[in-house]
């Protein structure tokens, strides 16, 4: 594939998007990160191939990082490395805005729409892409189905999807992202039929309580611009695990639920919850659809996505035939063979487990209709480092709690229902810097699109307890969790025994230690420039004395961070 420049592809991209006829808070905005699916980036290589005069300085380290830390992660310890300098993650410019809220874990997406970058255990990336996570459209005319496509943009290749369809001229698609929102544009072949897929994860400025849910929400929107009436059918997948090997351990279930908000105000939600393991801890995904009065939901409640085609196939030829999946809950007259697939047996080793939820529509003729409302949900409330000696809560357990199941459909339903206070939140945080005209356009893309790394960097949000034992001294907050504030122009960290330590001092050692750094190199400069032999033996025993100083302040550093995030290991 020829490579377009990137204002070529820009342009392609904004033009796809102003075909869309759009109004409201539906329209995508001016400014953000724009691409068309079939955008090419130039090959970018790691350095890992150090130049011949490089290579005397690297072996010590290269020796002490093997035997002292590599070799004994992998084969005493039974660990994988955090930092692992034999194998390189490659570099690949895939990458849109990430799911997730702060502290919570994040699940990354692909601008062409692909989930991958599982980063649901604290800093830990699973870079894989699961072929099973993906959303289907199906287009129905006078009963009979016209087009179907599994939004990916690749060959299947496990051989339980073989039987399934994908792919979409790639230049009739188009992302935009703006953190934490993005758009994606798809121009289907038949006769111009336009989806709008809106992704929204709860950052939301100055509410603390949403900005750390682990959720995202995909709104459909569908543009029917041909003479008749379209019944249109959205449909979401997604699998047990993160993509890998891990993934057909055994032990995974789904749940199918159901939820009515007769009784609490609570919006309705159709979906399944699948129950698995996480690198020992206990982890629910939540996939689920809001049913509404001009829309049907169904699902699909378990198939293996890996080496069973079976159920896939049928999963597939059941949107075909009749553009929808299972009711649930199952009536009386629901047959044998449908009863079997609400039966929630765990995996076995070897097996995969995927669910699917499914939204109905009918789009009147030339005539645009707000089509689907899906939420994805991962519920890992305990999380553990390095040993696993001690066990710690995640913030959003505060307010959902409860058995994995109770805690993770009342994370969807509150999620349904707070979606019009984010949106409205989000545009307005969005406006006060895109509306500015002083600002260059480059920047009000850049100072949301990095903020991604809030959610991405395998940050994490504890729960530190009720805030009402928190108290002050000297304008310095006291809380029982490790914390972050800013009361002074002075930032202090506060550990787990309520202690402070202010960076202030960690800040004097560093540049301090840089100083008698740069004096030991300033001696050494000298000593090959002096010829003068007491002049050299006196800068040659300035030497050690320099590093006695800059060991000294490195020691002075380090013992302020081991106070601060000891209570991790």
């Amino acid at each position: 594939m020829t490579q377009k420049p990137w204002s070529q592809d820009q342009a392609a991209a904004r033009a796809l998007f102003d075909e869309l006829k759009c109004h409201g808070d539906w329209r995508p905005p001016a400014h953000g990160w724009l691409a068309t699916f079939s955008r090419e980036f130039e090959p970018c290589v790691p350095f890992h191939r150090p130049r011949w005069h490089q290579l005397l300085d690297l072996l010590g380290p290269s020796l002490r990082y093997l035997f002292r830390f590599y070799l004994r992660k992998r084969f005493i310890e039974k660990k994988r490395p955090f930092i692992d300098g034999l194998v390189h993650v490659p570099h690949e410019p895939v990458y849109g805005v990430p799911l997730g809220g702060l502290g919570c874990g994040s699940i990354g997406r692909g601008f062409r729409g692909e989930f991958r970058r599982f980063q649901l255990v604290p800093g830990l990336y699973e870079y894989a892409q699961p072929e099973a996570d993906c959303f289907i459209v199906n287009l129905r005319r006078r009963g009979g189905t016209v087009f179907q496509r599994a939004l990916v943009f690749r060959n299947f290749r496990k051989p339980a999807l073989a039987g399934w369809a994908s792919g979409l001229p790639e230049e009739s698609c188009a992302y935009l992202g703006l953190y934490p929102q993005s758009w994606t544009v798809y121009r289907l072949p038949y006769r111009g039929v336009k989806l709008l897929c809106r992704q929204t994860s709860p950052i939301v400025p100055h509410d603390y309580k949403d900005s750390c849910l682990p959720v995202a929400l995909f709104e459909w929107r569908v543009e029917n611009p041909t003479d008749e009436e379209l019944e249109v059918s959205l449909t979401f997948c997604f699998k047990n695990g993160n993509g890998t090997s891990a993934d057909a351990a055994g032990g995974a279930s789904v749940e199918p639920f159901a939820s009515t908000g007769d009784d609490d105000g609570q919006p309705d939600a159709v979906g399944g919850l699948i129950h698995q393991q996480i690198n020992g801890m206990a982890c629910t995904y939540g996939v689920a659809a809001m049913s509404g009065d001009n829309s049907s939901v169904t699902i699909w409640p378990r198939f293996d996505p890996s080496t069973n085609p079976s159920l896939a196939n049928r999963l597939w030829s059941s949107l075909i035939n009749t553009g929808r999946l299972v009711k649930w809950p199952p009536t009386a007259a629901s047959s044998e063979s449908e009863a079997k697939l609400f039966a929630g047996t765990a995996t076995k080793s070897g097996e995969e487990v995927a669910t699917a939820v499914c939204v109905s529509s009918r789009v009147p003729a030339r005539y645009s209709v707000d089509s689907a409302k899906f939420c994805l949900a991962w519920h890992l409330p305990n999380v553990r480092f390095r040993s696993g000696e001690q066990l710690y809560t995640r913030r959003h357990t505060r307010w959902f709690n409860g058995s994995q199941s109770e805690a993770t459909i009342a994370l969807i339903r509150y999620s349904f229902n707070r979606l019009p206070n984010w949106l409205e939140s989000i545009s307005n945080w969005h406006n006060s810097v895109l509306n500015d005209s002083r600002l260059p356009d480059w920047f009000k893309s850049a100072v949301f699109n990095e903020s991604y790394y809030l959610s991405d960097s395998g940050s994490i949000w504890l729960d530190g307890g009720d805030t009402n034992d928190w108290h002050s001294q000297d304008g310095r907050w006291r809380c029982p969790m490790l914390s972050v504030m800013t009361q002074n122009k002075e930032m202090t960290h506060i550990s787990p025994n309520g202690q402070m330590y202010s960076c202030r001092h960690a800040t004097w050692a560093a540049q301090l230690g840089r100083a008698a750094a740069g004096l030991r190199w300033a001696a050494a400069q000298l000593i090959r420039a002096v010829t003068h032999r007491r002049g050299e033996l006196f800068l040659k025993r300035l030497l050690p004395l320099s590093d006695v100083i800059a060991f000294a302040f490195a020691a002075y550093q380090l013992f302020y961070e081991l106070q601060l995030f000891g209570h991790l290991g």
